[in-house]
């Protein structure tokens, strides 16, 4: 018997958008959810850490999903990332919320990859060399290891791999190719016109041509695909950075009353601090203005927060780098 695992908050039908691709329902979930069960330096959209975006998880009117498996024979699915340096990717994070699992094959799976965003492919404006070229990182991941039944949506499902060196414009995606008859999986993705930058979506057909979202179908939307990039702590002192960004807690990630927040910037940018509970729950979202380049300390009160682990969010010109602080 077919196995469904699904964990939905709301529920919609929207028209087909498409003459030649259909869009069914589209299930509304609650936000914030990103990376709570990983802790780490993750890098994704900005929109994805904006408390005002809600995951959405768009159906297929002939069956599957929209961003995943599908009765159109979708091979993968990506995201693509734009960074302003030179990073060591280590890992992924995906959100899964739904999986159809239906004979309990060993051998059914996806796999997470990195691709440099070098390949040929059909974006809203047309021909484009920035599609997902050939993977430079991956790792299995058995279907049957995709849990989906956490509340609020289901979990993120993280791996690491092999580090490799990503910079500029990369990709992180979702091959299909290798899940068994009848075993698929959703991925879920914000909502229409909600993107940090247009044409980032891809998804690779079964004649193996990548297409943008927004020319496909057409949706417009990021998908909920996190990279971890260098799990060892970056100093101040450190010349490299990411994103035009450093931060670092002076007192180390491990708190009692409150967060030393250090901070450099390469260039002058508009700057916002976000800190979420792993449940996505807000703690603090703070506009601290224009900030000049360098360095800048900010100390947070965190007296009345309850033990726990809490991500700190550091936004700068639309890029965001995130740590980890745990209380006890």
């Amino acid at each position: 018997m077919n196995r469904l695992l699904l964990s939905l908050t709301a529920a919609s039908l929207i028209s087909g958008l498409s003459a030649q691709r259909q869009v069914g329902r589209v299930q509304l979930f609650e936000p914030l959810q990103h990376s709570g069960e990983r802790a780490t330096d993750t890098i994704g959209s900005p929109i994805l850490y904006q408390q005002t975006t809600i995951p959405a998880l768009y159906g297929v009117t002939d069956g599957g999903w929209l961003t995943g498996s599908n009765s159109y024979g979708d091979l993968a699915k990506a995201q693509t990332f734009s960074i302003s340096s030179s990073v060591m990717a280590e890992g992924m994070g995906v959100w899964i919320p739904a999986k159809i699992q239906t004979n309990g094959n060993p051998n059914s799976k996806v796999t997470f990859n990195i691709y440099p965003a070098n390949g040929a492919g059909s974006a809203s404006t047309g021909a484009v060399t920035t599609a997902p070229g050939n993977s430079i990182a991956s790792v299995d991941v058995p279907i049957a290891s995709i849990d989906t039944s956490i509340a609020g949506g289901g979990g993120f499902t993280w791996r690491n791999f092999s580090p490799v060196n990503v910079s500029n414009l990369f990709c992180a995606g979702v091959d299909l190719s290798t899940l068994a008859a009848g075993d698929s999986i959703g991925i879920m993705s914000t909502r229409d016109s909600v993107v940090t930058t247009p044409d980032y979506s891809w998804e690779k057909w079964s004649d193996a041509s990548w297409h943008t979202l927004l020319q496909a179908w057409p949706i417009n939307c990021d998908l909920y695909i996190f990279v971890i990039i260098d799990e060892g702590p970056i100093g101040i002192e450190e010349a490299a950075s990411i994103n035009g960004m450093r931060m670092v807690f002076r007192t180390g990630n491990v708190i009692t009353d409150r967060i030393d927040l250090q901070f450099a910037l390469d260039n002058a940018a508009r700057t916002r601090l976000v800190i979420s509970d792993l449940s996505g729950r807000t703690m603090l979202d703070e506009d601290l203005g224009q900030r000049a380049p360098g360095t800048h300390d900010r100390n947070i009160d965190a007296s009345s927060w309850s033990a726990g682990t809490y991500l700190v969010s550091l936004i700068s010109n639309g890029k965001t780098i995130t740590k980890k602080v745990v209380k006890n």
